[in-house]
């Protein structure tokens, strides 16, 4: 579950940065 935890936040994480740049 940890692992499981730490991959969606680093998506989530990669998600938002994604969304960030396209915004910009």
């Amino acid at each position: 579950n940890d692992r499981f935890r730490h991959i969606l936040l680093l998506y989530f994480r990669k998600g938002k940065n994604a969304s960030q740049a396209h915004k910009k």
